[in-house]
């Protein structure tokens, strides 16, 4: 980080140049780490074994069997430290080594290897002897992968080739104080990308300016690409100013607090609610890069799956619709997407009316609006079948809180704080909500609250098995229709 990557831009913020070559270097590196070390813990215990027996410490083995058996060692090492988070692409490249956490897992499945094979008469040639030595080659090779991949990235990031974690940081620091302790930081790649300075508690309408600059952050991280938002002032005044930085909950990144005289670690990281250096995470990302990618691909492949295996069922409807009341099979209106970006959900139609205005009334028990055909595909939920496409397309995701129509989405943030954070991340076709009896109109704002409330526990708590629990339990009400549904 240079001088010259920090602006001043007037009185209120500086920006930093975005160097960022491609979204796909991080995480290609990472892979090669990953790579890596299943080559060389397979490659450890096999070369382990065979110096034994060379130099008189080991007995006869049989070269197939410790390839293999060192093969599968390390397919469960590499697997225990993706579950673990240690191949993600900031922690791996930019952030502060942990490798005693490294040294522990594969101490802890190194040890069960080691007494399992023996009982089990299936050690194919490993002696006491190989067996140490393959667990130090192992822990060499570890920590060499990571040294190699600390050591790529630095130079990538001093060439310009490569970027860490984009930053925006809200401090009630001075202009010239915050830039010094941003230059003081010297971490690779680091790219500060704006700082917004809150007024002072002495200033003149110092509320109105506080929440004047926390919407403008909330825009600008809205409408660029931005890892982490940092709050770095005084935890006193973070605690007279917790219902104002609330309004931070709208957006879908990693907020970290930091105390005013320290910012070293600044792309540290740590679990929700733990205290890690000097550092306070109020608020992560909704999902890491690898759940994201798990969903992504759990979405892609069972709506792909649905549109082929329902495609009777989409003719049947667009034919009865057609029958019906002639006129458009598909539905089509502006909602509120992931970091609130709009999109066009496709329903079928349902309803004589395709309201998509300022103002959309929401179906009521016996609406005229809705036509014979419309009923029925609404009790089974059949005319929710082609959002599948907006799966398909990367708009929504099977699974999570479920869209509105942007005058409603507009309504009810003005009255219910924390609405916006529904869209930290895609929206969905079902949802917690829906299976705990949220579905159908809400008629008044706590029933909306109820259901916005549920909405944050999904993404809070979302897991693979919740997202596969959800999807079961929908069927279940699908082919049981409730009287809430109309």
């Amino acid at each position: 980080m240079t001088q010259q990557s920090i602006r001043s831009e007037g009185a209120r913020h500086f920006s930093a140049p975005r160097l960022r070559i491609s979204g796909l270097v991080t995480p290609t590196l990472a892979l090669v780490v990953a790579i890596l070390d299943l080559l060389f813990i397979w490659l450890d215990g096999s070369v382990a074994v065979a110096f034994a027996k060379t130099f008189g410490f080991g007995v006869g083995f049989e070269t197939q069997r410790v390839a293999g058996q060192a093969l599968a060692l390390s397919i469960f090492l590499v697997a225990a430290l993706y579950l673990r988070g240690l191949y993600e692409p900031r922690r791996l490249l930019f952030l502060p080594p942990r490798f005693a956490q490294i040294a522990v897992i594969w101490l802890v499945i190194f040890s069960v290897f080691a007494v399992l094979i023996f009982p089990l008469r299936v050690d194919a040639g490993f002696s006491r002897a190989s067996l140490a030595l393959f667990f130090g080659t192992g822990l060499a090779s570890l920590a060499g992968t990571r040294a190699f991949a600390r050591l790529t990235a630095s130079r990538l990031a001093t060439a310009g080739h490569l970027s860490g974690p984009h930053v925006v940081v809200l401090s009630d620091e001075q202009h010239d104080v915050v830039t010094k302790k941003l230059l003081a930081l010297r971490q690779p790649g680091l790219r500060v990308q704006r700082i917004f300075i809150l007024p002072q508690t002495g200033e003149t309408e110092a509320g109105a300016a506080l929440e004047n600059v926390l919407d403008r952050l909330v825009r600008y991280v809205r409408r660029t690409s931005v890892d982490e938002v940092v709050v770095v002032m005084r935890w006193a005044r973070v605690l007279a100013l917790q219902g104002s930085l609330e309004t931070l909950s709208k957006i879908p990144h990693q907020i970290r607090l930091l105390p005013e005289e320290e910012l070293t670690w600044l792309v540290n990281s740590a679990k929700p609610g733990r205290t890690l250096g000097q550092g306070v995470v109020l608020q992560r990302s909704p999902l890491a890069l690898g759940e994201r990618l798990f969903k992504r691909g759990f979405d892609l492949t069972l709506a792909t799956a649905g549109l082929i295996v329902l495609s009777p069922v989409f003719l049947a409807s667009a034919i009865a619709i057609v029958i019906e009341s002639g006129g458009p099979v598909l539905f089509r209106q502006w909602r509120g997407g992931y970091n609130e970006r709009r999109f066009r959900i496709c329903k079928f139609r349902t309803m004589r009316a395709m309201d998509d205005g300022p103002t959309i009334k929401q179906a009521t028990r016996k609406d005229p609006r809705i036509t014979k055909v419309g009923r029925v595909l609404r009790k089974y939920s059949i005319d929710e079948l082609p959002q599948l496409f907006n799966v398909v397309m990367g708009d929504m995701s099977l699974v999570g809180p479920r869209p509105h129509a942007l005058a409603h989405d507009r309504a009810y943030s003005q009255i219910i704080a924390r609405y916006p954070a529904r869209y930290n991340i895609n929206p969905g076709i079902t949802g917690w909500a829906q299976i705990n009896g949220r579905r159908g109109e809400t008629a008044t704002p706590e029933e909306m609250q109820r259901r916005v409330d549920l909405d944050l526990i999904y993404i809070q708590d979302w897991s693979p098995w919740l997202d596969i629990q959800i999807l079961a339990a929908t069927v279940r009400q699908i082919l049981n229709p409730s009287d809430h549904v109309y």
